[in-house]
Formats: C-alpha cells, structure tokens, sequence
C-alpha cells in the first residue's frame, strides 16, 4: 500500500483537474483498485450483477492513494467542483481467491513505468 505524497506535481495537476475540468475528470485519471474480503449484492434492483447497491468488507486501497489523497484535499477548498468530477473504482473481491492473489494486485497495479515526453510522440500529427 503506497502512503499519499501530499506535494508533488502530479498530485497538483489531479487537484488542477478536479478543480477546472471536472467534467474530464473520468477521462484523465486512471481510477482507483480496491480489494475487498467479499462482495454482496443487495436484494434490491433484481438479480443480475451489473447495476444495484453492493455491500463490500474489509476494503483496502492499493491502487489509486494519489487520486483519492487529491480529491480530499480539493474537496477541503472546492467541495462544488469535487461534486462534478467522477473517477473510476474497480473493486475486486478476494473471496475463493488463491493466499497470494492481493499481493499480486497490488504488486501488478503498483509497478508501471515512468513516462516520459518520448512516449507522446504517437500524438505527433507528423509521426
């Protein structure tokens, strides 16, 4: 589980988002992971899965800390544009899982490469 870094650019640049574009928001952040003990479905709205209210426990965090630590920091200055602005939450349920499938998420989910301006270069209308 990785802690928020309360100063950093990127983290600026979430809360810069939130706060001008919350409209985009959804587009521009990659979302949040969180891992759930399980994961039940309430009786209401029918039986299928795709839509109605879920009940998730013991839910840990272990992808999105920089998101959610920046939303609560513009919601702290700009709680009507936080109120605009939609992120995407996948929680995956760890239930009839193998012992090592979290540390695997978590792993997976927290080990991307560092981006620099050559990978834009797709997006140059001259490529």
């Amino acid at each position: 589980m990785r802690l928020f870094v309360k100063d950093s650019e990127v983290n600026e640049g979430i809360i810069n988002t939130v706060k001008k574009e919350p409209e985009k928001f959804w587009y521009y952040n990659n979302g949040i992971t969180a891992l759930c003990s399980s994961i039940r479905k309430k009786p209401m709205g029918g039986s299928g899965r795709d839509t109605g209210i879920f009940e998730c426990n013991d839910v840990k965090i272990v992808n999105g800390a920089q998101t959610v630590g920046s939303i609560a920091r513009a919601y702290q200055n700009f709680p009507e544009q936080v109120e605009k602005a939609r992120v995407h939450v996948r929680f995956i349920s760890l239930e009839n899982c193998p012992e090592e499938f979290a540390t695997e998420i978590t792993r997976f989910n927290n080990t991307q490469n560092r981006i620099d301006r050559r990978e834009f270069v797709a997006l140059d209308p001259e490529q």
